[in-house]
């Protein structure tokens, strides 16, 4: 799988990353911090996850994920965040996402999540 990771905060961004590019169905495993470039590289690459926190710094990672389940369909989204309340879960899910954890998880949940979708 390729997959795309989204967060303002590099040490968790990075962290995140060299846990999943260890797993056997990572084939390759990128990181972005901004909306901006993590379009560039969901255009030039063949994505087929793209894990996304909903704060960004000044942007908003709504409107990444709307932009994913329109321009690309067939990229599944997983939203990673601290966010635990039932409105946010609502909201992701009626974007189109397809997983939704918050940042208190373990790996195992992440990793299954990845692999389920």
């Amino acid at each position: 799988m390729n997959i795309l990771i989204i967060d303002n905060h590099k040490i968790f961004l990075e962290g995140v990353a060299s846990l999943i590019e260890k797993e056997t169905y990572c084939s390759n495993i990128t990181c972005s911090d901004s909306i901006s470039h993590a379009k560039d590289i969901i255009s030039s690459k063949g994505l087929d996850i793209v894990i996304v926190d909903i704060q960004l710094n000044n942007e908003n990672g709504y409107d990444l994920m709307k932009y994913v389940s329109i321009s690309y369909p067939d990229i599944k989204l997983i939203c990673l965040t601290m966010h635990e309340d039932f409105d946010t879960l609502r909201k992701v899910l009626s974007i189109g996402v397809k997983g939704y954890l918050t940042k208190s998880s373990g790996f195992l949940e992440l990793s299954t999540g990845i692999q389920s979708i």
